[in-house]
């Protein structure tokens, strides 16, 4: 079965035309939602579905209880408690009606939760600091600690190169190769694909069928609709992809590390001494960890006193 077969059949999203974007963040309305405008989302709103409308609100005691039961050591236990506050807290909407959290590109969700977080501390009491440091003057070295804002969160940079295979129709890059004698299409993942994609490893791995770590690095590229994503779906596209040339594999493989490297959560700050761009790691700072989004990073007595 050629890829692109399958993919026409389980992957390939509605088309796609460009979504109204709203120029600024909205007051609150009468349910306390704030409208964020497409183009503040890393993506800048280019892969999403017509007429997708995001909506968020601050997080509640309830949740931020929910949250204090993180654990910052398992990967599935942050990942659980990040979805876990896009459910609650944010509203997706499609051309009016209502959407699931798991249509949010996966590239978009930490900016969302960054955002949510700012909406419960509107006031900044749950200062979060990051130090920026520049070496541009080796005699007097930038240092300085700033509190982290969502406008520092960097945009997601994608290489030029691909732009010339990106399909607006599609929201995603069709690539079509006479050299190949092949056509494929590759998305950028939504959560729900993330999400079904971790419930089939799990459930491969409780059967104790061996897991395709070189094909797991692709997939979520070739789904473009997250509810056609199953334990079927998912062992036919991997039979596939065992017939790909090298070529093939090495562009779509090629393609998930720009990805990978793109979606790091950096921070952007100005040098006040050469004016350029500080790119940092938002998490290289011991003193902030995933837990302090919602659980206020100060001393016991700043809590309680006056």
């Amino acid at each position: 079965m050629q890829e692109i077969e399958i993919q026409s059949e389980n992957s390939v999203p509605k088309p796609k035309k460009s979504a109204s974007i709203k120029p600024e963040i909205s007051t609150p309305n009468q349910l306390g939602l704030k409208s964020i405008p497409l183009s503040f989302l890393p993506s800048k709103g280019k892969y999403y579905l017509p007429g997708f409308e995001l909506s968020i609100r601050s997080a509640t005691v309830a949740e931020i209880r929910h949250w204090s039961t993180i654990d910052e050591n398992d990967l599935l236990s942050v990942d659980d408690q990040l979805n876990y506050i896009l459910e609650r807290c944010a509203t997706v909407t499609i051309d009016g009606s209502p959407a699931s959290w798991k249509e949010i590109l996966e590239i978009d969700r930490f900016y969302i939760v960054f955002r949510i977080q700012e909406l419960t501390f509107p006031n900044g009491e749950n200062y979060i600091p990051h130090r920026f440091e520049c070496t541009c003057d080796e005699t007097e070295p930038y240092s300085e600690k700033k509190p982290i804002t969502s406008s520092m969160l960097s945009s997601f940079d994608f290489p030029e190169e691909l732009e010339q295979f990106y399909s607006d129709e599609l929201g995603a890059y069709r690539i079509e190769s006479e050299k190949l004698n092949t056509s494929f299409n590759l998305f950028l993942p939504t959560l729900g694909t993330m999400n079904r994609l971790r419930e089939i490893i799990i459930e491969l791995t409780a059967k104790g069928l061996e897991v395709d770590k070189a094909f797991i690095k692709v997939v979520p590229y070739l789904i473009g609709n997250w509810e056609s994503l199953n334990i079927s779906t998912y062992s036919a596209l991997n039979q596939d992809s065992l017939t790909w040339n090298i070529p093939k594999f090495t562009f779509i493989s090629k393609f998930a590390d720009e990805i990978q490297k793109s979606k790091k959560q950096l921070l952007k700050a100005d040098c006040p001494n050469c004016e350029s761009k500080i790119d940092s790691r938002i998490f290289l700072d011991s003193s902030f960890t995933v837990k302090d989004l919602f659980l206020i990073s100060t001393g016991f007595s700043e809590l309680v006193c006056n």
